[in-house]
């Protein structure tokens, strides 16, 4: 625990840049969120976590980054695009409002559905 520990700490000069700071147990969560559910095993580091930081500091949440990542792990588990399960995709600054105007439009899509079903 310690060295898990100290990791984190030197993480913070890299990703808590200005005034925008980001608690790195937020960051850890989300990545270990996206490990649960796609099968992965990603480790805190920089190189993972700045891609969530950086979304995290232009006002998305911890909500939205799930939503993200069980909409594209259900659309891209076992198809070629599993690979891109990862968060230099899924968080990318290019990318990631597209994907989540996709989960929240296919989770309205799925709601209706699910209503209408009920009226019959």
């Amino acid at each position: 625990m310690p060295q898990k520990r100290l990791l984190l700490e030197s993480l913070s000069a890299d990703i808590n840049e200005g005034d925008n700071k980001v608690e790195n147990s937020v960051l850890v969560g989300v990545l270990d969120y996206l490990n649960k559910v796609a099968g992965r095993n990603f480790k805190p580091v920089t190189s993972q976590l700045k891609f969530i930081s950086g979304r995290l500091r232009e006002g998305y949440t911890v909500d939205d980054m799930q939503a993200v990542v069980d909409f594209k792990t259900k659309e891209w588990e076992y198809t070629d695009f599993e690979m891109y399960l990862r968060p230099e995709t899924l968080f990318s600054p290019l990318k990631f409002q597209g994907y989540l105007y996709s989960a929240r439009n296919c989770s309205k899509k799925d709601k209706v559905r699910e209503e209408r079903k009920n009226l019959w």
